[in-house]
């Protein structure tokens, strides 16, 4: 276990320090159990009038030494939107966000910043809502991996009775195989095989698994090492060499995959580029879409109540599954589905914190912040703001998007929940993400129900996974209109 000691710092504005929590926090790199350091974190933060507190992470150095590294964590809403939109120009990213990805994958977006970032950025951003209108949605990707999820993956269970204890693991299969296949014009088979028998999807697990360890190895004691020397560096060599070898086929016969279309899109894309571009979709990509659409599915089995009206929902926009939704109907005919979604995301970011690090001294909430210090923005304390989402802002109610009562916009005008970050580097697979959750989940109510035997918790991972869950899933006829 790595700790991070909260203990008092003497970093002033005149008469005050800003808040501490005066405890320590356990963070476990690769958890076997359920943990959410951020639910602590929130905790400490709404009792907090100021919406910012200090931690002071004391960790091991590469040696035997200690060292201590300055983390502010920041939850008030207005300085929130003012670091992510970067509105004095002076925000970049914080060390706990470009330093493991960094050091596994140099060439992967969220390392990039300035022009060379925004470069990247927009050519991945406008051949990507291309790709998924017209590929994901329209050539039927998206619904075939939905379907053989459903029938290949979740059937033995329905037709069982077993409790489904693995359903994140299974929509992470399918986000990989919708995710590869549109970037390459071949899924990976992970819905057949997710395991060691199949070496791509494999590979990826453990390079993720890496990740996470990095993010949350707050000794860096991992990252002294050569991972080419390291069992982890097998697996990241395959995977380069997995993208380079489409790179290379790409530039010699050109197809109307996401690949091909980044090229078109920008000629002066190097290799280097694109091999990052591929591999933020693989890693990031497909890891924030699965866990959106997990818990938007486990959060339904725990409330019959919803669940039924978006079955009834997506029965009537169906016709009861005989025919699929064009591009146009997934976006408009499906609302309480994606009210569920949204108000999962906002209970459940798949990234639950951001970091940003000023290039200069600053304040915030009036306190004085350093150059170099590195700020945490805490979305999911920012989240559940009883102030703004009302006494029941922990409580799953996707209702309040149809009732007025969700403040959309607050005060300052910029939305009050943003899963996906906001501003330049809001996440880049934000449509992704939607299109697959009405994909997903439509497929799946139309034939099944779903009931939680116990509520999930969430389990910090490099997204904020769900942790142990059974669901029973029972086969239902046509909801009555």
């Amino acid at each position: 276990l790595q700790f991070l000691y909260f203990i008092g710092l003497n970093m002033v504005k005149p008469r005050e320090s800003i808040p501490t929590p005066g405890r320590s926090v356990p963070i476990m790199p690769r958890p076997k159990t359920d943990f959410n350091p951020f639910e602590l974190q929130h905790r400490f933060l709404s009792n907090s009038a100021e919406g910012i507190s200090v931690m002071v992470q004391q960790v091991a150095d590469a040696g035997d030494g200690v060292t201590e590294q300055r983390v502010i964590w920041l939850s008030d809403e207005k300085e929130c939107n003012r670091v992510l939109l970067n509105e004095d120009g002076i925000w970049l990213k914080g060390p706990g966000t470009y330093m493991p990805f960094g050091s596994l994958v140099p060439g992967h977006l969220l390392v990039q910043e300035g022009d060379h970032h925004r470069r990247l950025r927009l050519t991945a951003q406008r051949c990507l809502g291309d790709q998924v209108q017209k590929r994901v949605v329209s050539a039927g990707i998206g619904k075939k991996h939905s379907t053989r999820l459903r029938d290949v993956l979740l059937a033995p269970h329905a037709d069982s009775g077993t409790p489904l204890t693995n359903l994140d693991r299974m929509v992470r299969a399918c986000a990989l195989d919708i995710i590869s296949e549109t970037l390459f014009g071949v899924p990976w088979g992970a819905i057949d095989e997710y395991g060691p028998a199949n070496p791509k999807a494999h590979a990826l697990a453990e390079v993720m698994h890496e990740l996470h360890w990095r993010a949350s190895d707050n000794a860096k004691r991992g990252w002294v090492r050569n991972p080419q020397e390291e069992p982890t560096g097998a697996h990241l060599r395959l995977l380069n060499q997995v993208v380079e070898g489409e790179i290379r086929q790409r530039r010699a016969v050109p197809t109307d995959d996401m690949l091909s279309s980044w090229m078109a899109a920008d000629p002066s894309l190097t290799d280097e580029e694109l091999k990052g571009l591929c591999l933020t979709f693989l890693t990031m990509g497909h890891e924030n879409v699965a866990t959106s659409v997990s818990w938007t599915l486990l959060l339904l089995a725990e409330n019959q109540r919803v669940q039924e009206k978006v079955q009834q929902e997506v029965v009537a926009a169906t016709g009861n599954g005989t025919r699929d939704l064009t591009w146009q109907e997934l976006n408009s005919n499906l609302p309480m589905l994606t009210a569920a979604y949204h108000e999962a995301t906002r209970l459940y970011p798949s990234v639950p914190a951001l970091t940003r690090m000023p290039s200069e001294d600053t304040t915030l909430c009036g306190y004085r912040v350093r150059k170099g210090d590195e700020v945490v923005v805490s979305l999911y304390s920012l989240h559940r703001n009883k102030e703004h989402w009302g006494k029941e802002a922990g409580l799953f109610d996707p209702e309040r998007y149809h009732r007025g009562g969700c403040p959309v916009v607050a005060t300052t005008g910029l939305p009050n929940a943003a899963p996906f970050g906001m501003g330049f580097r809001k996440c880049v697979g934000q449509p992704l993400s939607y299109v697959e959750l009405r994909l997903i989940a439509s497929t799946i109510l139309l034939k099944y129900k779903l009931t939680a035997e116990c509520k999930t918790k969430a389990n910090n991972f490099v997204s904020l996974r769900p942790g142990k869950h059974r669901i029973i899933l029972t086969p239902v006829n046509a909801p009555k209109l």
